[in-house]
């Protein structure tokens, strides 16, 4: 996840520096564009298959486990 985001954080920094309105490339099989408009910025991330939500899924699972966690913790005090 840290690599997926120094990764995008790498392609905002493209158009930001050469001047041009959008950048596109991929990571690891996901579609990553940036922008730089007058409106503001803004970075995306397109998914085609399955695999790409698998670390979103171990995310969201760990913060599961990790709140059941911390009430059991949090009550025998």
């Amino acid at each position: 996840m840290a690599l997926a985001f120094a990764f995008t954080a790498g392609m905002l920094s493209a158009p930001m520096d050469s001047g041009t309105e959008s950048a596109a490339s991929y990571f690891l099989e996901l579609s990553v564009s940036a922008f730089n408009r007058d409106s503001g910025i803004g970075i995306g991330w397109e998914a085609s298959s399955f695999i790409a939500y698998i670390p979103l899924m171990v995310v969201v699972i760990a913060a599961i486990i990790a709140g059941r966690l911390w009430r059991v913790l949090t009550r025998r005090r």
